[in-house]
């Protein structure tokens, strides 16, 4: 049992920095990444794969480092989960972009897969539009020009 939980606690501490919603959301609106929700609670067994496995897995090998990533527990945030879920399966993984038409969210249930898990964030990636403003340069013989 302690081989167990000391197996559980390393691989948590893989992940790096859970953020919570609002910390995540905060740096997204700082870095102008997508975030990526991941929806659970801690008795599913399918969410604890999904925290404690291939999320962490996935952080260490760096394909979550273009997302800001948190963690929402159904149990104790009731009411911001609701928000967020389709439905009332979990695991859920929403990833949330702004996108030409505005923002999109993409969606997995259930326990996935490392590449399914890529998958999802390289399609919103190729739709997402950084929320940063854009850097005009200009040549010291044209004058600067408003970038729309």
């Amino acid at each position: 049992m302690t081989g167990l939980a000391l197996s559980l606690a390393l691989a948590a501490s893989m992940v790096g920095e859970v953020k919570s919603y609002a910390s995540a959301y905060g740096s997204a609106q700082q870095s102008g990444k997508p975030m990526l929700v991941l929806i659970g609670a801690e008795w599913c067994p399918g969410c604890r794969t999904m925290k404690s496995q291939v999320m962490p897995r996935m952080s260490s090998a760096g394909k979550l480092k273009d997302v800001e990533f948190a963690v929402v527990d159904t149990d104790r945030e009731d009411a911001l989960s609701d928000k967020l879920l389709r439905g009332n399966l979990i695991p859920q993984l929403v990833l949330i972009t702004k996108t030409a038409d505005g923002w999109q969210r993409q969606y997995l249930t259930g326990a996935q897969s490392e590449a399914a898990v890529s998958t999802l964030i390289s399609q919103g990636l190729a739709k997402h539009v950084s929320n940063k403003p854009e850097v005009v340069q200009a040549s010291a013989t044209e004058p600067v020009k408003n970038a729309k």
